[in-house]
């Protein structure tokens, strides 16, 4: 009896490990092996605490960004998280597993964490600037799914500077806010008082 619960329990668990896609990192010398270290550490916390893998394939041309997602995203098993960088071509697109949808915002990492590093006008080399792109958008995507899940990534690049700017943001808003209603309040009552 032993024999048979010890092994459907290792089935068990070899089956578990077969059903998700594993954390995948391809670089064809397009960021810099820093970032894809970082990068790999992050992906495989991810995928050990909670089981989602992200998949990233960071090559110099795809010939096509979307027949080349289609064609690794039909081989991934879900949950994940694909995201596909052409040097060449200078594109890049996410691909999200439909479990994934409510807690990744494609547009938003795009728009808010690779996209801004990628056109930025910098004295940075081309591979340090896919470096940063990269890393800040895989760490953006495992924090928000470990934060989904309610787990803790040691390996996290954390979010205290993206706290503090938006913070300051807010406050220069404010401000420019406050400033203009005064301005127009004071218009106002010029006229009114004439």
């Amino acid at each position: 009896m032993k024999t048979i619960i010890c092994r459907s329990f290792i089935a068990l668990l070899l089956l578990t490990s077969i059903t998700f896609a594993k954390p995948e990192i391809i670089n064809e010398n397009v960021i810099k092996q820093s970032s894809l270290d970082k990068i790999t550490e992050i992906a495989n916390e991810l995928y050990l605490k909670t089981g989602v893998s992200v998949v990233a394939h960071l090559v110099a041309d795809t010939h096509g960004i979307v027949e080349y997602e289609k064609n690794i995203s039909a081989s991934l098993k879900a949950p994940y998280v694909l995201v596909v960088f052409s040097a060449k071509e200078q594109k890049v697109d996410m691909t999200v597993s439909d479990d994934l949808q409510k807690i990744v915002n494609k547009n938003e990492i795009l728009n808010t964490y690779i996209i801004p590093i990628l056109v930025a006008e910098d004295k940075n080399s081309v591979d340090a600037k896919y470096s940063a792109a990269m890393l800040n958008g895989v760490a953006e995507i495992a924090d928000e799914i470990a934060a989904s899940k309610g787990v803790k990534l040691d390996s996290s690049i954390g979010s205290d500077s993206r706290n503090f700017i938006q913070g300051l943001r807010t406050l220069f808003y404010g401000i420019i806010v406050v400033a203009l209603g005064i301005y127009f309040y004071r218009i106002y009552q010029r006229r009114r008082a004439v």
